[in-house]
């Protein structure tokens, strides 16, 4: 059974979270989600006011970014992930 959207976003963060990544689930106001760093250190920031389907992209994006392998997610994240590289590409 394919997993749905949300069950993609914990993933993503499960996996940015054992990678040292800190998440943060804050309201942005007019500020975009995304990934920073500071330090040495990771944080991904997503937008509490939006929806799963548009803070996805964001945890996609910071698992490209990091490099994150895909022998440690799942077929259906691996799937989701590929589709975003192509995107990202086109853009």
């Amino acid at each position: 059974m394919r997993k749905n959207t949300i069950e993609l976003l914990d993933e993503a963060i499960e996996v940015l979270e054992k990678q040292g990544v800190r998440v943060r689930n804050e309201l942005l106001g007019d500020t975009r989600s995304g990934l920073c760093r500071l330090g040495k250190n990771y944080q991904l920031i997503l937008d509490l006011s939006q929806p799963a389907t548009e803070q996805l992209p964001f945890a996609l994006s910071a698992l490209i970014e990091l490099d994150i392998g895909e022998e440690l997610i799942s077929d259906d994240l691996a799937s989701m992930l590929a589709n975003h590289r192509c995107e990202s590409v086109d853009e």
